[in-house]
């Protein structure tokens, strides 16, 4: 229920006592002019003075019950206060129903007792007040009966006092439970009102924590974005400058290397535009729905397409989150640069697969390799390590000296649950040395292009990757 439609019910509700306040005090006076009507009536045959004194006191107790119970109702507002007042109205109206003698005097209980029920809380407080007035009730009326009605014959005596009692009870019974059940009601309410109102104001703060959220996600997508083009994209770009550098200083020396830096340059090219492409469709909000097998497949087309280089693959069809997706496919254009541009590579290998509750990726190449199998970290690889790490998996890098170089990762398909920036629960990783898989794909990259693999003319390589 909208705030506004709460606020418009709470006037209604308040309203609604008011008036109720005004009908108890109209009906206190009517039956208070009854109550006088019937005094005049009881002692129309007494004599002059006794009938004006009692007379005017049944007039000056229905003027003070009136005056205390407007008090009461619109003055005082701390509970031991309206207490005390309605002891001093119990106290007028034992004396009316004394002086009176009739009936008429459960009527005044009830309209006393409404006010105190609507005041009172506790249900045990409203039953002992209930006792209480049925108590003064039954003694006041017995008394004023007898006072009133003297030589009436004991059994009509008797049977109209047994009647009048029976009657005020049974009124008295009939308000409290009436009363009772409408300030149940009138409570459960309210107390409904406040708990649709605290969830109003639950939901606008959620909402706005929500498009706070919402705001600083969008603000994390572009600086991720930002980041990956100048982190990768810039890299590749780098490489590519470099690379033509080369081409241009040993295009007269040595025409082979200069041509296989320029193969080199074209292959990260690409990778760098197709990067550069996939950030700005996120930025415009547009994502391919291409399967990671799809894309790698892409990737080594582009890298054969115009070049001598020659990939096989072996790959599953296995659905990933994108932070997976994103970190594999930059690795396999990654590691394919690394293999043209620093060990020569005319040859790789590409296996992905399912490995338990994991994700396998391998990497070969034919390349000249590393030294003394002593790999130092580049950017490119570095960059790899770390992120496997972030997303919970392990990478490793073999390598010996013209045996190439191979990249092997493992992560777990769970990374697919956290976002970017939480690095999700490190799981069992198996390291290249216990895969049986990995060697022999290294092994086997020279017998399957005995004719393809190339090296340097002066057999020199760069370290770094």
């Amino acid at each position: 229920m909208p705030l506004g439609k709460q606020f418009d019910l709470e006037k209604v509700v308040g309203k609604i006592i008011k008036y109720v306040k005004w009908v108890i005090i109209a009906l206190l006076v009517v039956t208070l002019i009854l109550v006088m009507a019937q005094a005049v009536n009881s002692y129309i045959s007494y004599d002059l003075v006794p009938k004006v004194v009692i007379l005017v006191s049944v007039a000056l107790c229905c003027v003070a019950l009136i005056i205390l119970e407007c008090i009461s109702m619109y003055l005082v507002k701390v509970f031991k206060m309206k207490m005390a007042f309605f002891a001093f109205e119990c106290l007028i109206m034992v004396i009316l129903g004394i002086l009176t003698g009739n009936v008429l005097g459960v009527v005044l209980f009830c309209i006393v007792l409404t006010e105190c029920y609507m005041t009172i809380e506790k249900q045990v407080d409203k039953f002992i007040c209930f006792i209480c007035a049925c108590a003064l009730y039954i003694v006041s009326y017995v008394v004023g009966w007898v006072i009133v009605n003297a030589g009436t014959p004991t059994s009509d005596s008797v049977l109209s006092i047994l009647s009048g009692c029976l009657y005020g009870l049974l009124a008295m019974l009939v308000d409290y439970v009436v009363v009772d059940f409408l300030m149940y009601m009138y409570n459960k309410n309210v107390e409904l009102r406040r708990a649709l109102r605290e969830a109003e104001e639950s939901k606008a703060e959620l909402r706005t924590a929500y498009a706070k959220l919402a705001e600083t996600s969008v603000y994390e997508e572009r600086n991720r974005i930002a980041r990956d083009i100048h982190d990768n994209a810039g890299h590749s770009i780098t490489a590519v400058i470099m690379q033509t550098e080369a081409a241009k200083v040993n295009i007269d020396t040595d025409p082979e290397q200069a041509r296989r830096s320029i193969i080199a340059a074209n292959v990260q090219a690409k990778h760098a535009l197709e990067q550069m492409r996939a950030s700005v469709h996120l930025l415009a909000g547009r994502t391919d729905d291409l399967a990671l097998k799809t894309e790698i497949e892409q990737i080594i087309m582009e890298t054969e397409d115009g070049t001598d280089v020659k990939i096989r693959f072996a790959l599953d069809n296995i659905e990933v989150s994108d932070a997976v997706y994103r970190y594999v496919s930059n690795t396999v254009k990654e590691c394919l640069a690394n293999g043209l541009r620093h060990g020569g590579a005319t040859a790789f290998y590409i296996e992905m697969k399912r490995e338990g509750s994991g994700l396998r990726l391998l990497i070969s190449d034919n390349g000249s390799g590393i030294p003394d199998g002593t790999i130092q970290e580049g950017y490119g690889l570095r960059g790899i390590r770390e992120r496997a790490s972030e997303l919970g998996g392990k990478c490793t890098f073999t390598t010996d000296e013209d045996d190439g170089f191979e990249t092997d990762i493992l992560l777990p398909l769970s990374a697919a649950a956290p976002a970017e920036s939480a690095a999700p629960p490190a799981v069992p990783v198996i390291s290249a040395a216990d895969t049986p898989a990995a060697p022999a794909a290294a092994e086997t990259l020279d017998a399957i292009y005995d004719t393809s693999r190339e090296t340097d003319t002066d057999g020199t390589h760069s370290a770094r990757r």
